[in-house]
Formats: C-alpha cells, sequence, structure tokens
C-alpha cells in the first residue's frame, strides 16, 4: 500500500524537479512561486484516495493550496477563480 502523506524523500525530491524544470508558476493560481514559499500538495487530493508519491505531488503556493483543499488540480482550475482574483 501506498502512503497517503509526502515522505521526506519525497519533498526534497519535488524541490529538486522544481529548480531543475525552472516551474516558477503556480500550477493552481499561476502565480509567481518562490521554492522557499512553497508546499508540497496532492494532484489528487489524500482525501480522494491521493497518494504522497512523487506522481501525484507539486509545490504550490500556500494561499492556493488553503483555496484549493481537498479538490484536484483539474478540479480546481475548472471550478474556482485563482488565488489571485480571491485575495
Amino acid at each position: 500500500s501506498k502512503p497517503k502523506a509526502f515522505s521526506a524523500l519525497t519533498k526534497n525530491l519535488l524541490k529538486h524537479n522544481f529548480l531543475v524544470g525552472n516551474h516558477n508558476f503556480c500550477p493552481i493560481c499561476d502565480g509567481l512561486i518562490y521554492l522557499d514559499s512553497t508546499e508540497s500538495d496532492h494532484r489528487i487530493a489524500k482525501a480522494a484516495g491521493g497518494q504522497g508519491v512523487l506522481e501525484n505531488g507539486l509545490l504550490v503556493y500556500p494561499f492556493g493550496n488553503r483555496i484549493k483543499s481537498d479538490l484536484s488540480l483539474e478540479e480546481m482550475k475548472i471550478g474556482r477563480a485563482s488565488c489571485r482574483e480571491r485575495v
């Protein structure tokens, strides 16, 4: 069985992929983010059965993560306004 929460190793790999891929924008709100101001999030929420594996992880802006809550990344993009519109 795969874990629900991200391990420290998975979080470090997400940060490494962020740096290597030069992903400077939050996948939730499209806002500019910096590595020091990110959180690990699940593409498919834990509440919906998402697992704490690298393939289900992404780094996001903390405020966007709160708005996304238990939605999947796809549900958030379709059904909600961007983080910047809510501030």
